[in-house]
């Protein structure tokens, strides 16, 4: 089960900095920097759960391709609801690689949340079921931030019609990526089987709404393909950018920034009075005592000198505006 979510983290982390890596609407591009960060931290806190109940290393099981470190910490990622809405696309105006990695990450959040709700109730010990349920909420909240960046306007049809095509252009990448032949293959039956869909589809939209596919996709070929990698320079750069951001309306803005009064700071205060009862920074304290450190993988010292302590998980980075007033 703790493998498992290993994968789905590090498939979130590389995957969100490769659409990122290729976006050109701002707007969407501030939303993947922005939870990518989190993703980033939720590896390190399932590794460090992976590592203390089971003695597994999890840099063998991302095969050394993505760091293993705190990023934005899970504390600081809970937000009041309204926060996590971002502006729209206009289809008739955005361009079609946006439209479709809105598209793609928002499928890839709501089944990584999906999976973690479904599953939080059964890991064997009550610290590793709260940090399931935790992650899980926040990986709502990304869903929540991610869709809300799709156009709300466009029609069943339409929508339909790029669901489809969102699911031949990922098989087709895949197909296209993989190196072991048997694998190919799936990918290229699934890749015909989307394609009959969306012709199908196409097809009703000309019908009863008189569009055209191209009206939607205008492009003869896919956009540029996925191709999985390294990123660790991407991403720690994002890091060093970014990890002080919080959500502010539909906006990001430094938390240091904020009112007293904001919805963001009133939040913290009402969920996390106690801060030793947060599960993400429960299961770190444990790792520390047990261990003698957090588990880690890093090519070089975090990038955030407060996020590089292996013996004291920090809990006010993303948060510091909280404290301004005690400090002054």
């Amino acid at each position: 089960m703790l493998e498992t979510t290993i994968a789905y983290e590090q498939l979130a982390i590389e995957l969100t900095a490769i659409l990122a890596q290729n976006e050109r609407d701002q707007d969407n591009l501030n939303a993947l920097n922005f939870a990518l960060l989190e993703d980033f931290d939720h590896l390190y806190r399932f590794a460090n759960l992976l590592k203390m109940d089971y003695d597994i290393d999890a840099d063998c099981l991302v095969g050394k391709f993505t760091e293993i470190m705190p990023g934005r910490p899970t504390i600081s990622e809970h937000r009041y609801p309204t926060d996590n809405i971002k502006r729209s696309l206009n289809n008739d105006t955005a361009h079609p690689q946006s439209i479709l990695i809105s598209s793609i990450i928002t499928a890839a959040e709501q089944q990584t949340m999906n999976f973690y709700m479904n599953l939080a109730n059964f890991y064997k010990n009550d610290y590793g079921r709260k940090l399931f349920s935790e992650i899980a909420l926040i990986e709502e909240q990304h869903v929540s931030q991610y869709e809300s960046l799709k156009d709300p306007t466009c029609t069943w049809l339409e929508g339909w019609v790029m669901h489809e095509y969102v699911e031949a252009y990922l098989y087709y990448s895949m197909m296209q990526d993989e190196t072991d032949d048997y694998i190919r293959c799936i990918w290229e039956d699934h890749f015909y089987m989307e394609i009959a869909h969306l012709k199908l589809a196409t097809s009703l939209l000309k019908k009863y709404e008189g569009k055209e596919y191209t009206d939607l996709f205008p492009e003869p070929d896919f956009p540029k393909l996925i191709k999985f990698g390294e990123n660790k320079e991407y991403i720690r750069k994002v890091i060093a950018s970014t990890v002080r951001l919080t959500g502010c309306g539909e906006d990001y803005c430094e938390n240091t920034e904020l009112p007293e009064d904001s919805y963001f700071f009133r939040h913290q205060r009402t969920l996390n009075g106690d801060v030793e009862c947060v599960p993400s920074h429960d299961v770190i304290n444990r790792a520390i005592d047990k261990l003698g450190k957090d588990y880690r993988y890093q090519d070089s010292p975090h990038p955030i000198e407060e996020l590089g302590d292996r013996k004291e998980d920090n809990t006010t980075v993303g948060r510091e505006g909280m404290f301004k007033n005690e400090e002054e």
